[in-house]
């Protein structure tokens, strides 16, 4: 094989690693967009301590529970999402989560705003298959 058909292989495998990297950082930042809109909102600071993060590693630390709270987790969750748009698929995976304590509650029904159990589950098959029908 000579150097054109190497340098066009490797065109293309770095086109579909793209395209790839672009359809995960996609999901990521759509199921941590709904996720934050799908959670029950007393305070706020539940829905807004969504975030997502590239790469290996944990998702953070609980933010402070004032008024304050609100908008420090608002403000990482934003910092999360300008840090998934440079995700490179090389990047490895995407978590996501929220560092609440009670969000696991909260996915099982008990909330007086009440968002169905399994919502959590519910919006990333949600975004997966919406994903799968844009092919």
């Amino acid at each position: 094989m000579g150097k054109y058909e190497k340098d066009q292989i490797n065109d293309i495998v770095n086109e579909m690693l793209d395209f790839t990297g672009d359809r995960v950082k996609a999901l990521g930042q759509t199921i941590t967009l709904e996720l934050a809109a799908s959670t029950p909102k007393a305070t706020g600071l539940a829905s807004s301590s969504w975030v997502a993060s590239p790469g290996p590693g944990t998702i953070g630390r609980v933010p402070p529970r004032n008024a304050t709270g609100v908008s420090r987790a608002k403000t990482e969750q934003e910092k999360s999402l300008v840090r998934l748009a440079g995700y490179k698929i090389e990047d490895g995976k995407i978590n996501i989560g929220t560092v609440i304590p009670y969000a696991e509650k909260l996915n099982e029904g008990s909330s007086p705003q009440q968002a169905r159990p399994g919502y959590v589950q519910r919006v990333a098959v949600k975004a997966v298959a919406d994903a799968n029908r844009k092919k």
